[in-house]
């Protein structure tokens, strides 16, 4: 994604240098330039958001499946704690992290 970002953020700064070139040189093909550029990533941004809609209905959701209302819920309480103190761990020595019970 972060590259997909990047790639916004050069594709308006080619845009605003081709709008600017037309400003100072008032050479229409600049102008031509930016209108492609622009269109083109119009395009592709609505390619890539069709794609996603299309994943998203295709996709199983994770309530479809037997049981679970969600992705969380198939996960029981104690054991998302017990995840979540092996991830707090330093390292192979480190004492396990207590955690606060909710009540």
């Amino acid at each position: 994604m972060i590259f997909l970002r990047v790639l916004v953020v050069v594709l308006l700064a080619a845009v605003a240098y081709c709008a600017l070139g037309y400003v100072f040189t008032r050479d229409r093909r600049y102008l031509r330039l930016a209108w492609r550029l622009l269109l083109g990533g119009l395009v592709a941004a609505l390619v890539f958001f069709a794609v996603m809609f299309v994943e998203r209905l295709t996709a199983p959701a994770a309530a479809a499946l037997p049981g679970a209302r969600s992705a969380r819920a198939a996960v029981p309480a104690n054991q998302a704690r017990e995840r979540l103190a092996e991830r707090r761990r330093v390292g192979a020595g480190a004492q396990p992290v207590q955690l606060a019970q909710r009540r």
